[in-house]
């Protein structure tokens, strides 16, 4: 899928990027000169000579693009040069032109509203129309407000408004340009107050030296009863086993069984809290409530040398319940007994 420049026998050149053995100069023996001067599409030479490990002047020029109107001018040009040079006499021009595949230059349309919304100031419509002719772009006004502009071949960079109105910040002067903080109209929304209190009474636990523990919400019935006597549990239709069959209605049989796990790996120093659901009621008239729970036991302080090992107490764990209701701003609101 490389293009190339060949004759009846072979090829002479990758278009676009380099050329070949046979298209070269013999200082000794040439004496006739073919001069090729071509347009060739960026997409049809894009990459191509990175493929064969080639960097080129040729393909970094056509990789960016050309002015497809300036391939006789160039030809001239190069045919003048060599005359005025090392003398000889020009042959005739053989012109190879597919029209359907040269590029179409449309003309563009340019709005005041939008520069001054793209630039954040209006400009003069005279201001407009020099800048642009400076850069030999043919306006021509519209009214209201509004530009046709042609944009000439070599300016193939320019297809879209935005490219016109880039040019016109350029000239202007970047640092000309009002400079404007953005601004949002963000209406402020009413949020409950017990949105994110949760996971705040978690961190702060967490600071106070609990471990956050997850256990399952379903028991065994004879957990259910020894903790919540005289309450009818909801069991499951379909549990996963006997001692998982009943919902939680409360959040300790789960730390019990979590601190007897830890006590029996000789863990002497345990300290556990967990939030979740609560189920009351039966099917119909279940309710959820979240709850949050703690279990404490051990010595006060982290084993270390600095700290002795007195054993917890109920100050202590007074402490860490006064320092979760301090949080909801109510704590003249309750007391211990």
């Amino acid at each position: 899928d490389t293009l190339v420049i060949a004759d009846h026998t072979r090829a002479l050149a990758i278009a676009g990027v380099m050329g070949g053995e046979h298209s070269g100069v013999d200082t000794a023996k040439t004496r006739d000169l073919f001069l090729e001067s071509a347009f060739f599409e960026p997409i049809s030479v894009a990459g191509k000579a990175r493929s064969y490990g080639l960097h080129t002047d040729a393909s970094h020029r056509y990789e960016r693009g050309v002015d497809s109107q300036l391939a006789r001018e160039a030809m001239e040009r190069a045919t003048a040069l060599l005359l005025e040079v090392v003398g000889g006499e020009a042959g005739p021009i053989v012109e190879a032109v597919s029209e359907q595949h040269l590029p179409r230059i449309a003309p563009v349309t340019l709005r005041a509203d939008r520069i001054a919304q793209m630039l954040g100031m209006e400009m003069d419509p005279s201001q407009v129309e020099q800048l642009l002719n400076n850069l030999g772009l043919a306006t021509q006004a519209d009214g209201a407000g509004q530009w046709t502009v042609n944009v000439p071949s070599h300016r193939f960079d320019i297809s879209l408004e935005v490219d016109l109105i880039e040019e016109l910040a350029r000239l202007y002067g970047y640092n000309n340009l009002p400079v404007r903080y953005p601004q949002a109209r963000l209406a402020p929304q009413a949020r409950p107050e017990t949105r994110g209190e949760l996971p705040n009474l978690r961190r702060l636990l967490v600071a106070r030296g609990y471990q956050e523990a997850i256990t399952y919400s379903f028991i065994d019935p004879k957990l259910f009863e020894l903790f919540s006597p005289g309450v009818e549990p909801l069991l499951l239709a379909n549990p996963i086993s006997s001692d998982m069959a009943a919902m939680r209605a409360s959040l300790w049989p789960g730390l019990v069984k979590a601190l007897q796990h830890n006590l029996n790996r000789q863990q002497d120093r345990v300290r556990l809290f967990e939030s979740g659901l609560r189920f009351v009621g039966q099917l119909g008239d279940l309710a959820q409530e979240p709850m949050i729970a703690g279990v404490v036991t051990g010595s006060r302080l982290p084993e270390g040398w600095a700290n002795g090992r007195d054993p917890i107490d109920f100050f202590d764990v007074k402490a860490d319940v006064e320092a979760l209701l301090g949080y909801s701003g109510a704590l003249g609101d309750f007391t211990f007994d």
